[in-house]
């Protein structure tokens, strides 16, 4: 499953479509993390909780708001099974993610907190 804005999503589609056919298994969920939840979105578009899933978040937090990513992180704690993990490529604005937030299912700690 690969999550964009309704903006973004025909061009991901046109941009995977250049390298070969869309896996069949390959879902493109419409979401935007400054106002959508992410854990209803994926489980809307058949998500299953118990399968094993990597959570990979790359290039997508320097762009939101610093309440998003939090809450974005702790969609994804909610929705993950015990045992599977997440990455992030890039920090909230003004913020660093400490490496045990990144692949854990712990809250997401703020910068006044660590």
């Amino acid at each position: 499953m690969e999550s964009e804005s309704d903006l973004l999503r025909p061009i991901r589609k046109r941009q995977l479509g250049r390298i070969g056919p869309l896996p069949a298994n390959l879902a493109l969920v419409p979401v935007d993390f400054e106002t959508d939840r992410l854990d209803e979105a994926l489980i809307g578009t058949g998500f299953d909780p118990e399968v094993p899933a990597f959570f990979a978040w790359l290039g997508v937090t320097c762009y939101l708001t610093r309440e998003a990513v939090r809450s974005t992180i702790g969609q994804i704690s909610a929705v993950a099974a015990p045992g599977q993990c997440s990455t992030t490529g890039t920090p909230a604005p003004g913020e660093s993610i400490p490496r045990h937030a990144a692949f854990s299912r712990t809250p997401y700690p703020s910068s006044d907190t660590q």
